[in-house]
């Protein structure tokens, strides 16, 4: 994809372009699923310029912390340039607007109305920049009932029946321990734009979109809607297991440690019982199809924990392995790390920091032959690029730059 700003036709150090060389975003988010978005479209060369607010980014106060630095805003805010501003001043406003006018994308969530306030909204922008894309990321979208609440991932994640669904039927719903919700309405975000870059490339125009939190959380779990909708029954927690295959869930080794197995079809379920060295299970009425080791759940469940009880991790292992049954190992952080097949595959790159010394984060997302993305580096210190942005880029004197920084502007 192209603009009408840069020669895309190689980089700086001669090599082929990256797949979003070219494209600049700016990206005045907070916290996760925006500055996310942003950085996923990062890893493949688009030029992000961050801005946040001159006391920083809420990002930046969310643990873990090392030495004083959050390792959140490290990875979200990653291969991005960073600028502070505050759009509450006029001036604020008018560096905004310069900032804007070159770029391709916004990439904003604040509630609905406030860059109206601000007067940044869409349609004051695109008056300068008319074929700008503009990403509005909220937890419950621009419209309807909800759309000036407050909102974060783990709401959406709560609301789309996610946390309904984790978990065992016997105790609590569970929200995930991450921000899992957020980083799915990143990859759609990023996604999102993907296709308005595509129809601006086709049509010439660019467009706003509204990305609620919750709705991408629907896609995911869209056959809970359909189930409830066609049958008139709602899918409950039922910790490891699900509606539509058996055996599938994780158990325990002889030495600890833990394998998960997943038997999708009959075939593979008589691969699983030769592993196990029980042939005959393919024999027994209650494990015959799929539907009878669902009505049978508790029982197969029980053989796979015994042969588990009693096999050692890496007798399992070659066991599944040779017979071809469809199993992972269910690893902790230091044993994922030290991974042979994560390794070989580079899936985390070890990058050189200059507050953390170095950074260890995770590879893109998907391998490119011809226009492969890279981390760069990771997230850089509140305001790292103020002198070069608005010096060297806005034309702003030292003069200047001191003014706006005793007033609050940047």
């Amino acid at each position: 994809m192209t603009n009408d700003h840069k020669d895309v036709s190689k980089n700086q150090h001669g090599l082929p372009p990256m797949l979003l060389q070219g494209i600049k975003i700016v990206d005045c988010s907070t916290v996760f699923a925006g500055p996310a978005a942003a950085a996923y479209l990062s890893d493949f060369g688009a030029e992000v310029l961050k801005i946040e607010h001159p006391d920083g980014d809420q990002a930046r106060f969310f643990e873990p912390v090392h030495n004083e630095i959050s390792l959140w805003s490290k990875l979200v805010n990653r291969n991005k340039r960073n600028v502070t501003l505050d759009l509450h001043h006029a001036e604020g406003q008018e560096i905004f607007r310069k900032l804007v006018s070159e770029a391709d994308v916004v990439v904003e969530n604040f509630r609905p109305g406030t860059l109206k306030r601000f007067n940044v909204d869409y349609e004051s922008l695109r008056k300068i920049r008319p074929n700008l894309i503009m990403l509005h990321v909220t937890a419950f979208g621009q419209t309807g009932p909800y759309s000036g609440r407050p909102g974060y991932g783990t709401l959406a994640e709560a609301m789309s029946g996610m946390a309904h669904l984790i978990g065992y039927p016997d105790r609590p719903p569970l929200l995930p321990p991450l921000a899992l919700g957020d980083n799915i309405g990143a990859i759609a975000g990023a996604f999102s734009v993907m296709m308005a870059l595509f129809h601006r490339e086709r049509t010439g125009e660019g467009q706003e979109i509204d990305l609620a939190l919750v709705e991408p959380l629907l896609a995911v779990l869209g056959i809970q809607s359909l189930t409830r909708s066609v049958t008139g029954t709602s899918m409950q927690r039922q910790g490891n297991r699900v509606n539509h295959l058996a055996p599938r869930g994780a158990w325990k080794t002889a030495d600890g440690l833990w394998i998960s197995v997943t038997v999708g079809n009959d075939s593979t379920f008589a691969s699983l019982a030769s592993a196990m060295d029980m042939p005959g299970l393919t024999a027994d009425p209650r494990f015959l199809t799929n539907r009878d080791r669902l009505a049978n759940v508790d029982a197969i469940e029980q053989v796979l924990q015994e042969w588990f009880n009693r096999t050692s991790y890496q007798v399992a292992i070659a066991a599944l392995e040779a017979h071809k049954v469809a199993h992972a190992p269910l690893y902790d952080a230091e044993q994922l790390l030290e991974d042979e097949q994560l390794k070989s595959r580079q899936a985390f790159v070890r990058i050189a920091d200059d507050e953390l010394g170095e950074a260890l984060l995770p590879n893109v997302l998907a391998r490119f032959s011809a226009t492969a993305g890279k981390v760069r580096f990771a997230g850089r210190s509140k305001g790292a690029d103020n002198a070069e942005v608005y010096g060297s880029e806005l034309g702003l004197t030292a003069d200047d730059l001191a003014q706006l920084k005793t007033k609050g502007v940047i």
